[in-house]
């Protein structure tokens, strides 16, 4: 017969690796879908003014903008620290669907 304290060891270890593997596939893939939304979308370019930035976790940060209309937009940026916005600034921004590709201030 095996060493029972060694068997136990064995079966937790097993049970912590699965558990681990499981968590890390739903994570990547949860976060390829949240990234790969929007790329079936139209691509909008307007002129819009920086009203609020907010920062939602390490690889996202979001963005209220207000367009030309007065309409007020929610979006997010998955690469915030590649492009200088700051609020009350103005330009040109190009996103699709909710994420911000570009933005080239006035």
């Amino acid at each position: 017969m095996g060493n029972a304290n060694g068997d136990i060891i064995f079966i937790w270890l097993l049970l912590f690796g699965l558990i681990a593997y499981i968590f890390l596939t739903v994570y990547t893939a949860l976060s390829n879908i949240r990234k790969s939304s929007d790329k079936g979308k139209k691509l909008i370019i307007c002129k819009v003014k920086i009203l609020k930035i907010t920062h939602a976790d390490n690889n996202m940060t979001l963005y209220v903008v207000e367009d030309e209309n007065r309409n007020k937009h929610i979006l997010r940026c998955f690469t915030a620290d590649k492009i200088n916005i700051s609020p009350g600034d103005t330009g040109i921004i190009k996103y699709r669907g909710k994420t911000i590709k570009s933005f080239h201030k006035n």
